[in-house]
């Protein structure tokens, strides 16, 4: 963890009652004790499990791009639309992602399954921009319906999506995107027009490392 021990205020180690069950005692930190390293520390060890967006995109240039994004979530259900939150790059100006969807206006989100986790985390990493990151990762394009950004040919869902807004509340963007298209697999598809999950074996994001969803289960 990192910050100032005297912004923070620790218990005892053990448990303490509240009424009568027994809970953890508690650590409390003023999330401005903290720098940017600690903040996205507690972030992503805290929001989880966290869905990956593993976008593509097309520049200006006609150069396709690829990266995973797990600060990703819904933000309408009618029209349908999604947020990508982007950090900036390391050279402190934005990534290519960014700047290719606030160019052309278009991105599509690909679903990580199982089998695609090795060439997702391929493009992880930051590349130049004219590299070819479809290419990089081995996997195939397939033409998208509605733009001209392609999505991912061995991905088993993915939506099509125009860039609706970009806000700036902090240190990254958040990219709105309203959905144009889905792209569903037909074995994944239930007989009551539901999405068989369990078939999907989606994977996503728990701090650093990965999870595989593998036991969804219902409540009354």
């Amino acid at each position: 963890m990192t910050g100032k021990p005297d912004r923070m205020v620790a218990t005892e180690k053990g448990t303490r009652t509240v009424g009568s069950e027994k809970v953890a005692r508690m650590v409390s930190v003023q999330a401005d004790s903290l720098d940017s390293v600690g903040h996205f520390k507690m972030l992503t060890a805290s929001v989880v499990p966290r869905p990956i967006a593993w976008t593509s995109t097309l520049s200006r240039a006609s150069v396709p791009n690829l990266a995973p994004f797990s600060f990703y979530t819904v933000v309408s259900t009618t029209p349908p639309m999604v947020a990508l939150t982007l950090e900036r790059a390391s050279s402190g100006g934005f990534k290519d992602t960014q700047r290719n969807i606030e160019e052309t206006g278009e991105f599509v989100v690909n679903v990580v399954s199982s089998d695609l986790a090795e060439q997702m985390s391929r493009t992880s990493a930051e590349s130049a921009a004219d590299i070819d990151e479809f290419q990089l990762a081995g996997v195939e394009p397939a033409p998208s319906l509605h733009l001209k950004a392609p999505r991912v040919a061995a991905a088993r869902i993915s939506m099509e999506c125009t860039l609706h807004s970009v806000l700036r509340p902090g240190s990254d963007s958040v990219l709105i995107g309203r959905i144009e298209i889905f792209h569903i697999a037909e074995d994944l598809i239930t007989p009551y027009g539901h999405i068989d999950i369990d078939g999907l074996e989606v994977i996503g994001r728990v701090d650093s490392r990965y999870i595989r969803v593998q036991s969804a289960f219902r409540l009354p």
